[in-house]
């Protein structure tokens, strides 16, 4: 506990540093994640995690195939999905995803690899983890798009990296630095665009029954603070809630079986209300990773 207790301060202490110096873009995260209004990177317990904090992936326990979709939110936006696969191997978890994000006038296409690994193992359930992603993208332009300079333009590649650190067992903390470089259209012209976000959280397991958690994200110069709970009820349901700022709301179930989890999330923002479902498969039967 000791040397798990030093790698914590340290670990933690070296993220603050690389947040300050160049935060990175985010993702879109599952349904788990929106429903408890995204304060999701010190859990990232589910096959989203390749997208929350890949460090997450040591969680999974499991191998699994997953898939999600999304109703359309914000102008121009005609929905986006994901499909997935996870495979577990001893302290190690591989994950790879596609995803897709339909626009008026042009599409987003990422592919992302990741692999996990959980570095110290203590007791009553405490570990740290770190994860690490790859992810290609490509930004596709129909011919009629009126702004749009040609048929598609390429992004470049680029990386994420995660740490999760329970060291008690009912405490966990949890960042990760993300970015998603792209081309643009602006004016009939091309250009790089870079999404940054650095995301710093903690949360408060109570007998894995109640899940508390709080997480400080810096995106775009911005700073929002996110706050999440989740309660889990009889049949293997989990209701969620979430606020995200000020102005908005956020909630959902899920429902879990041996083989099977269905999740379904809302978010709303004045009138406005986009939706989640997500669907995960396990093929030899779900179970809980390190740190339950």
């Amino acid at each position: 506990m000791r040397r798990l207790s030093v790698l914590t301060l340290l670990l933690l202490s070296t993220a603050a540093q690389a947040a300050a110096a160049e935060p990175f873009g985010v993702a879109s995260a599952g349904a788990r994640s929106q429903a408890m209004g995204g304060a999701f990177v010190s859990l990232a317990d589910d096959a989203s995690a390749l997208f929350s904090n890949p460090a997450g992936l040591v969680l999974s326990g499991a191998s699994c195939v997953w898939g999600d979709y999304a109703e359309p939110r914000g102008v121009g936006s005609r929905g986006e999905g994901r499909l997935g696969a996870v495979l577990p191997r001893g302290a190690t978890v591989f994950g790879v995803s596609g995803y897709r994000h339909a626009l008026d006038g042009r599409t987003r296409n990422i592919l992302v690899a990741g692999v996990a690994r959980n570095l110290v193992e203590g007791t009553q359930g405490s570990f740290l983890a770190v994860g690490v992603t790859f992810k290609i993208g490509r930004l596709l332009a129909d011919r009629e798009c009126s702004v749009c300079p040609g048929r598609e333009a390429d992004t470049h590649p680029s990386g994420d990296i995660g740490l999760v650190i329970r060291p008690l067992p009912f405490v966990s903390f949890g960042y990760a630095v993300e970015t998603v470089v792209e081309s643009d259209f602006d004016a009939g012209e091309a250009r790089e665009s870079w999404e940054r976000a650095g995301r710093l959280g903690m949360a408060w397991l109570w007998e894995e029954k109640v899940t508390i958690a709080v997480e400080r994200e810096s995106r775009g110069g911005e700073t929002t603070i996110r706050y999440g709970v989740a309660v889990r009820a009889s049949w293997g349901i989990e209701l969620m809630g979430g606020v995200i700022g000020k102005s908005r709301i956020a909630g959902g179930v899920r429902w879990s079986a041996n083989r099977l989890r269905l999740g379904a999330a809302f978010e709303q923002a004045n009138e406005d209300v986009s939706g989640r479902v997500t669907l995960e498969l396990f093929p030899t039967g779900r179970k809980e990773g390190f740190g339950g």
